[in-house]
């Protein structure tokens, strides 16, 4: 079956080509052909084609090496599924951008079309009321529909009155990233992600590195000059980031995907929220795995408790795992049947 994915696979971020990835790595292994439909999601401005030249320079290698093909947009195949998600593919602040496109606005009616692990980013859909008219009529035109946080399957429920499947990112599908990683050795060092960050973090970092006895490696440490006006990100390689987070004792992290690779190589952990508001996706995943006292609110938060010390219980945590991957597993694969 020829499979045609529309999600963040352009973007210079590393969560989004790793659930990119995994995705396409399952729906090959079942034998499908898988395509990628191109969109970028910033406009031309100065900063983003600085954050292009960065994404081409450090990532382009990685999309070239594990991501299918691209195909254009324009030309649709009506005997193709299309698929969208996962990630925030129907956050609202892509609308002003690409408007219902991520909902397959451009699709006729009778081509197959399914939504995995789709996100809309945020726990309100701030948009008007024709548009919310619009996405339920688009909505309802899939044969299967799934998202990745309980309160988006609430949020469908009270905005459209269609209940979605809830399923695991795709990056939790699979299990073993050494084709990425390489061999991966464990290591004495704690390690940091985290988009924003505060000389309160960085005094964190080296407490808690202190009292477990591990070095300090900062994956958010690289940065590249812009003007005068300050720094930005300077991301390092796909396959780099992986193999890091893989080797650590001791993770801390405001991302989404930082933790389901802290999960998926069994490490601790703790999720420090950068913009409280936006760690909806984070929180949800967390619950899902009984395992919500790994998030702290604030610094002050970190220092309080002690509980951080002690070891998440991975034999509990990979059960239910297991558990819920077969379920996402056969909700996609059934979707692709029927």
């Amino acid at each position: 079956m020829k499979i045609k994915l529309l999600t963040f696979s352009c973007t210079p971020n590393y969560g989004a080509l790793l659930q990119t990835y995994a995705l396409c790595e399952i729906l090959k292994s079942w034998g499908h052909e898988v395509e990628l439909l191109k969109v970028l999601l910033y406009r031309p401005s100065l900063k983003n084609m600085l954050r292009r030249h960065l994404y081409d320079r450090f990532m382009l290698r990685f999309q070239r090496q594990y991501l299918p093909s691209y195909v254009k947009i324009e030309e649709v195949d009506k005997k193709a599924v299309y698929i969208v998600g996962s990630d925030q593919v129907w956050n609202h602040h892509l609308f002003a951008l690409h408007g219902l496109l991520f909902f397959f606005d451009f699709l006729p009616d009778k081509v197959k079309r399914i939504s995995y692990a789709a996100s809309f980013g945020e726990q309100e859909l701030q948009c008007s009321d024709e548009s919310k008219k619009q996405i339920r009529k688009l909505l309802e035109r899939f044969s299967a529909l799934s998202v990745r946080e309980s309160f988006a399957v609430e949020l469908c429920r009270k905005e459209f009155g269609i209940v979605p499947e809830h399923v695991l990112d795709p990056t939790l599908l699979l299990s073993d990233y050494s084709k990425i990683s390489g061999p991966v050795c464990p290591s004495k060092k704690l390690v940091s992600f985290k988009f924003v960050q505060s000389p309160e973090y960085f005094q964190l970092l080296k407490f808690m590195a202190g009292e477990l006895g591990l070095q300090l490696v900062r994956l958010d440490r690289k940065y590249l000059k812009f003007g005068n006006k300050g720094y930005i990100t300077r991301h390092g390689s796909v396959n780099n980031w992986v193999k890091t987070i893989a080797e650590s004792e001791m993770f801390v992290t405001d991302s989404f995907h930082g933790v389901a690779f802290a999960l998926i190589h069994r490490k601790q952990f703790i999720v420090l929220p950068s913009v409280e508001s936006r760690m909806g996706r984070v929180i949800s995943l967390l619950r899902l795995l009984d395992i919500e006292n790994r998030y702290y609110k604030t610094v002050e938060d970190v220092y309080k408790r002690s509980d951080w010390m002690r070891p998440i219980d991975y034999q509990k945590v990979t059960e239910r795992l297991v558990k819920e991957r077969e379920c996402s597993l056969n909700f996609l694969k059934k979707a692709l049947l029927f």
